[in-house]
């Protein structure tokens, strides 16, 4: 199957490997990360909009609680 190169991202993205599309892609790649570490770095990461790791133990059973549950001698 023939590729049509136009020594862009876009027949890279269709196949062809030439040098110049490889550098095309390479390019557009490099700035699309810089833009999305730009992005991030503005607003609060996951862990810092949950208050840490997002675990909530205030519900959790103890394991003697969940043995007497089961019948289970402590």
């Amino acid at each position: 199957m023939s590729v049509k190169c136009t020594k862009s991202e876009s027949s890279y993205m269709a196949g062809c490997r030439c040098d110049d599309c490889r550098a095309a892609h390479t390019d557009r790649e490099r700035a699309r990360r810089t833009t999305k570490r730009q992005e991030t770095t503005k607003s609060p990461s996951a862990r810092a909009r949950s208050g840490g790791r997002g675990l909530n133990w205030d519900d959790a059973l103890t394991r003697g609680q969940i043995a007497e549950a089961r019948g289970w001698e402590k």
